[in-house]
């Protein structure tokens, strides 16, 4: 049986893969992992200057879809704005770097996050939103075209398992497919027979596009048997 389950496994993380074009070479992938961890850096020093520098002029951002910035100097009051008349801490973790074949580009994914209190009652908060960066190649240099910026949904799957190794194995290994920002696998403390996930994606539609579609099915297949209940999800709140 557990031979079985791995060879599905393998077979479904091939059909998964993604496929990237025969132009991209190890080389420019390493390029543009240097790039991202720069505009990283640049982010966390709060270097506008250099920030600006690293978007294409007619850079587009969209900002959780209710605000759209275009063009450097745009850019450049976005960031001043930010940074300058900000009184919290702002921080940013790149996460992943993937080829997309819709946008026919690289494109970066992680997180903004910021936290502090607020002016009035000096109310505590905390705040994580994603950003996807889509990168070009313009005269030698990469830089970011276009960047969506979008709120946090997290879900929580669970399930009583008998073998919890292969079931964090059959997950774990399929998440790293998918568009998940973070994950946290593990058993519960009270309850060790229950496996859980904890998932953050960059957007609701993201999530929703997951469990509704073959991949979620797929797994599904993997990690339950025939005397255990299906996975449950929930979708979380604030």
């Amino acid at each position: 049986m557990q031979h079985h389950l791995h060879l599905l496994l393998a077979a479904l993380l091939y059909a998964a893969a993604p496929i990237c074009l025969a132009a991209q070479s190890a080389s420019e992938e390493m390029s543009i992992r240097a790039f991202t961890r720069e505009y990283m850096t640049a982010y966390n020093r709060q270097d506008i200057t250099a920030l600006v520098a690293m978007h294409t002029a007619d850079a587009i951002a969209i900002l959780e879809r209710s605000d759209t910035v275009r063009g450097g100097e745009a850019l450049a009051k976005r960031y001043e704005d930010r940074f300058i008349r900000y009184e919290g801490t702002l921080l940013m973790r790149h996460i992943g770097l993937s080829w997309s074949d819709e946008q026919q580009a690289w494109v970066a994914v992680g997180t903004y996050e910021a936290y502090g209190a607020t002016y009035v009652y000096d109310i505590p908060y905390h705040r994580i939103t994603a950003y996807a960066n889509t990168m070009v190649e313009e005269d030698g240099h990469w830089k970011i075209a276009r960047s969506v910026v979008t709120s946090l949904v997290r879900t929580l799957v669970y399930q009583e398992v008998k073998d919890f190794s292969e079931w964090n194995s059959v997950l774990r290994g399929f998440l790293h497919q998918t568009n998940v920002l973070t994950h946290e696998i593990g058993t519960l403390q009270n309850a060790p027979g229950t496996a859980y996930a904890l998932l953050q994606w960059p957007s609701l539609q993201s999530a929703q596009d997951f469990f509704a579609g073959t991949g979620w099915q797929n797994t599904l297949q993997l990690v339950s048997k025939s005397d255990i209940k299906p996975p449950m999800v929930l979708f979380l709140d604030k």
